[in-house]
């Protein structure tokens, strides 16, 4: 399944799988999911709505089967570095 990433202060990418009618979300806070059963025509007007996230909240969550993609990347984390003054990414513990 490839995913695209969207435009959208909420949704960070979004992919479907026309064989399973399975669509993948992930969200800008890193969270991904899979909804199933959902037709073509709907992952093709999420791509095209003007607000992502507002027509996911009206035609996607709370309408179809779902569940959290286990493993989703976490997104990475900048920190200022407090000698040079420069964007560098945190390591993870």
């Amino acid at each position: 399944m490839n995913k695209q990433p969207v435009t959208s202060t909420s949704l960070a990418a979004v992919g479907f799988d026309s064989g399973t009618q399975t669509l993948h979300v992930e969200f800008q806070n890193a969270r991904a999911y899979r909804y199933y059963g959902v037709p073509r025509a709907i992952f093709e007007e999420l791509a095209e709505a003007e607000s992502k996230g507002r027509f996911f909240n009206a035609r996607i969550r709370n309408h179809y089967p779902y569940r959290l993609v286990a493993g989703a990347p976490a997104r990475p984390v900048w920190v200022r570095c407090a000698l040079c003054g420069d964007m560098k990414q945190a390591r993870r513990a």
